[in-house]
């Protein structure tokens, strides 16, 4: 029976890498190391790969994901080394696989010999390789390896460079990436490898700030510090399935988004009730002034009541104004966005189940720059965890996302119904304030005119109607606009009118995009279709995030 233990959340440090393609120059006939010094160089990568703990400061949380090229030489070396280490390993691609395996250089020598190309193949094939990906489309070969390395550098927070010990700069080299690296001020590793006598000499040199801020989850994260899972034995370095790591967080974040949903509504609800009950204190206290004072008699009587509402009405003023200062100490509506975000990241990830497909998504949001860590995490996290999936067919994953994500009827899981209850319950709520201040006017209005009636007509001010009627009118004209503001205030802060319009217009998007997916009729148009479906869901949220955190 396999035991069960807590994990920490991982937070995954991209670890970008490049290696000269040559160890002599001009390259030897052969472009092929001794055996002896070609295994020497990979144990050097390896030992580098355990050292870079205590290297860098890497915490226990902290997990390693290499990037780099499929080259001949060090990328070779570097991806053999990530094997052996059971480390997940992105490769960047400057062309796709077929042309790039065939090409060649300027002088017109192949980049890779048909041996070479075969063992390229089989690395790429391999288990810890969970994504290959085309990140350039330039038309000239030193402008294609320019862009990914410039890609390899924008992911990474640490840069290996493994160079020859004369290697020179040509656009595109290792070289080029490793002076590139160190003018962004990135933590920069230089191996540099000089091979003579059938031996290789190797020099390491850290570059960069000794004290660069390593890649850690968000703050909102902190209390959530264990996830349970399989003993680490039992799982390759310790990694969780993307579906444990979704789980733990969309659990936590859901909680907590729904207690400082409460605690806002709750204390903005208080703000608005204490200074409408305090205006019909004061209202109330106003009138029963002047009944005694017209009445005389019972004046000692009258102003031990209108105390009293004078000190409730103060009471209910300090209240109110004690409850506004906690709303806005305690951030509970910017806590409430935040929460709301992370759980929505995860709940997206979760929804593309098997989908082998890089969340890139997700990295083209306006987000806050405190989440980037997270979404890298997710982002290996399921590359890794889908990666067995990756020649999937495509028609059951189409049927399982539309049913999972858009057209469940339970709307804790169906987007499509969840956003048709929210904009019905938005609608409704908007309709009772709406209903609610229009009530408040034009009693309002009906008080202040049967007021000024009872002026016109002549009866005496002193008469019992008038001192009643007067009273109680007055009453109302004062006490009814203050309920009227009250309930466009609600309405303000639940912003319920962008909310409804938000919501309609999203449960439209959504009905179209579940025809489209029913209608795909390939893997690329689903794909395609799924990515504009989770930016649109997540755009909504994220720019709710904004709109709520400026006030």
């Amino acid at each position: 029976m396999s035991a069960t233990v807590c994990r920490e959340l991982p937070c995954v440090v991209q670890l970008g890498f490049a290696g000269s393609r040559y160890w002599s120059d001009p390259p030897a006939a052969s472009c092929s190391l001794p055996a002896e010094v070609d295994r020497q160089l990979e144990d050097e990568l390896v030992k580098m790969l355990d050292s870079l703990k205590g290297a860098l400061g890497l915490q226990a949380y902290h997990r390693l994901c290499g990037i780099s090229q499929m080259a001949i030489g060090g990328d070779t070396l570097f991806t053999r080394a990530c094997a052996r280490r059971g480390i997940p390993q992105r490769i960047f691609l400057p062309q796709s696989r077929d042309v790039y395996l065939t090409a060649a250089g300027s002088c017109g020598r192949p980049d890779f010999s048909g041996a070479d190309r075969r063992v390229a193949e089989r690395l790429l094939a391999s288990e810890h390789i969970i994504q290959e990906r085309v990140v350039s489309d330039a038309d000239s070969r030193a402008a294609r390896f320019e862009d990914c390395n410039r890609e390899i550098l924008r992911v990474s927070d640490v840069v290996v460079c493994m160079l020859r010990a004369d290697a020179g700069s040509k656009p595109g080299g290792t070289e080029d990436l490793f002076l590139l690296a160190k003018a962004r001020g990135l933590r920069v590793l230089e191996i540099r490898v000089a091979v003579t006598g059938g031996k290789a000499k190797v020099v390491c040199q850290w570059h960069g700030p000794m004290e660069a801020s390593l890649p850690a989850l968000p703050k909102c994260l902190a209390a959530l510090s264990l996830i349970p899972g399989p003993a680490p034995e039992e799982c390759a370095a310790d990694w969780p399935s993307v579906a444990e790591f979704c789980d733990a967080v969309k659990w936590h974040a859901g909680v907590q988004a729904k207690h400082h949903h409460g605690q806002f509504s709750r204390t903005a609800l208080t703000v608005i009730a204490t200074h409408v009950l305090a205006t019909l204190c004061a209202t109330l206290a106003l009138a029963g002034h002047r009944a005694a004072e017209a009445k005389g008699g019972s004046a000692t009587i009258a102003l031990g009541w209108i105390s009293g509402l004078l000190v409730l009405e103060l009471a209910l003023l300090v209240g109110g104004l004690g409850a506004h200062h906690c709303l806005h100490r305690a951030k509970s509506l910017r806590a409430w966005a935040v929460f709301r975000l992370v759980a929505e990241l995860n709940r997206s990830v979760t929804a593309l189940g098997k989908l082998h497909i890089y969340l890139s998504y997700q990295f083209t949001l306006h987000l806050p720059a405190d989440l980037r860590p997270l979404l890298r995490t997710l982002n290996i996290l399921h590359l890794r965890s889908t990666r067995p999936f990756a020649s999937a067919p495509w028609k059951p994953l189409r049927d399982d996302y539309l049913f999972n994500r858009l057209t469940n009827p339970d709307p804790s899981k169906g987007q499509i119904q969840y956003y048709a209850d929210q904009w019905q319950a938005g609608a409704r709520r908007l309709r009772f304030a709406n209903a609610l201040f229009l009530v408040c006017s034009v009693l309002a209005i009906l008080s202040t005119m049967a007021k000024l009636g009872l002026h016109l007509v002549g009866i005496a001010p002193t008469s019992e109607l008038a001192l009643g009627g007067g009273q109680v009118l007055g009453s109302l004209a004062i006490f009814l606009p203050t309920l009227a503001v009250g309930a466009l205030s609600w309405v303000a802060a639940g912003q319920y009118k962008a909310r409804v319009q938000s919501f309609g217009t999203m449960r439209n998007f959504l009905e179209r995009q579940s025809k489209l997916l029913r209608a795909a009729t390939s893997d690329r148009e689903f794909r395609h279709l799924v990515e504009e479906t989770e930016a649109r869901l997540l755009n909504e949220t994220a720019g709710w995030y904004f709109q709520t955190t400026v006030l």
